[in-house]
């Protein structure tokens, strides 16, 4: 007669689990010794687990997995569970964070899990555009070739654990952080780019303007990756776009195009100021036709030339050069005013003194003023030829030099001059 289950010892009991002289199922976890010779068998003979009945399946093994999550890797293909699969999944993501955690150089972190309250896996991934599988489109609002590299962040909410597992057709031994990224990165990049290339084509827009909607993609994002996730026993929780941007060498570009863009417009506002300046000043010049129907009027050189280059602009022959016209005109303006103001007033000028004149005048007076100091000292006699000598030269040089004893004439221009002009003008 066999000895009864509670008189056995966890020593006896853990043999005779392992011999299967005693039926897994006859035992109880909630008695202490029965639970401890049932862990110390696992750890010897985990196939135990399989010997297991399905209406205490969910109960041994979920202790089992509790305890060691490679357990599962013993159970048999009709044993699997999503609650148990979901269980396996969630210690073995634990034991790689912490393992990655303890690491020195922890990787940048993409990929995060919790637990939602109905204990299903709510699993966080971050996507990242691979290197060199940019998204190459013509932009139609700058009219160059970009390449569009972005990221986003979705949480997917593991509904049906046995059907994911089937449909990447992989043993859940395998399914580790890494595998979920790897599976995870193909079924987003390809649903990713196409749609984003459809988005940009349906709404017709630029990068500028596809930056500015990025509520609108979100939203169509998540409505595509359900689709796609449903297969799969997934659900699209939250889909968040983290970054679009383009590489630093199209960067360069796309300001230059940008800036060409603006500068036109710019041009294109100094063309319209600048016939509105035009405008202006033929109006004003109407208005003194309508004052003076009698008097000649004629534009004036500037005006001929400008009325030129803007024809030759307009027909395409002739680039315009940058400058502000209407600034020029007032100019001419000013100084046509200027012009008649001053000669309606005639100045009181005094005539221009003759240098040469004086400069002979004083030449003679120190002449003589020397001959009578030689006439005092030397003689008189002497004086007098000095004097004689001094006469002669002086009355030569004026002879020869008479012309310029003149003063010069000072030209006033008449009155009926300046008011003749100051019509014509």
């Amino acid at each position: 007669m066999k000895k009864k289950i509670e008189k056995y010892t966890v020593e006896e009991l853990t043999n005779d689990l392992i011999n299967s002289q005693v039926d897994v199922n006859e035992i109880s976890l909630t008695k202490a010794n029965q639970r401890d010779a049932f862990k110390a068998a696992l750890k010897k003979h985990p196939r135990l687990l399989r010997k297991v009945s399905d209406e205490n399946a969910a109960h041994f093994i979920k202790f089992a997995l509790n305890e060691d999550y490679e357990y599962f890797t013993c159970l048999k293909r009709e044993q699997y569970t999503d609650e148990l699969v979901q269980l396996y999944l969630q210690k073995r993501l634990q034991a790689e964070a912490q393992k990655q955690q303890a690491s020195d150089a922890p990787a940048a972190k993409k990929f995060s899990f919790n637990q939602t309250l109905d204990e299903k896996l709510l699993l966080q991934y971050s996507y990242v555009t691979p290197e060199k599988e940019e998204l190459y489109y013509f932009d139609k609002e700058l009219q160059v070739p970009l390449a569009l590299k972005s990221s986003f962040k979705i949480q997917l909410k593991l509904l049906k654990t046995i059907k994911f597992i089937e449909k990447i057709d992989i043993e859940p031994a395998q399914l580790g952080e890494n595998r979920i990224c790897a599976v995870l990165s193909d079924l987003l990049s390809n649903p990713y780019k196409e749609y984003l290339s459809k988005f940009i084509e349906s709404k017709n827009i630029g990068y500028y303007t596809l930056c500015s909607s990025i509520s609108d993609l979100e939203n169509g994002l998540k409505k595509e990756f359900d689709k796609v996730f449903d297969d799969y026993g997934i659900e699209v929780k939250a889909l968040t776009v983290k970054q679009i941007a383009i590489p630093k060498d199209m960067q360069y570009k796309l300001e230059d195009q940008a800036f060409q863009i603006r500068q036109r417009r710019v041009d294109v506002e100094a063309d319209a100021e600048f016939a509105k300046k035009s405008l202006e000043n033929y109006e004003a010049k109407l208005s003194l036709e309508e004052k003076y129907p009698n008097a000649t009027h004629t534009l004036t050189e500037y005006e001929k030339d400008l009325a030129l280059k803007r024809y030759l602009i307009k027909t395409g022959k002739m680039e315009e050069e940058k400058i502000d016209h209407s600034i020029a005109i007032k100019q001419k303006v000013e100084q046509q005013d200027s012009t008649i103001e001053k000669s309606d007033i005639v100045p009181d000028i005094e005539p221009k003194k003759n240098s040469f004149k004086q400069m002979f005048f004083t030449l003679m007076f120190a002449f003589a003023i020397i001959a009578f100091i030689v006439m005092g000292t030397a003689g008189v006699g002497a004086g007098f030829i000095m004097l004689a000598v001094g006469a002669a030269l002086f009355g030569t040089v004026g002879a020869i030099c008479r012309d310029k004893f003149q003063d010069a004439p000072v030209e006033i221009a008449a009155d009926d001059d300046s008011e003749s002009e100051e019509v014509q003008q």
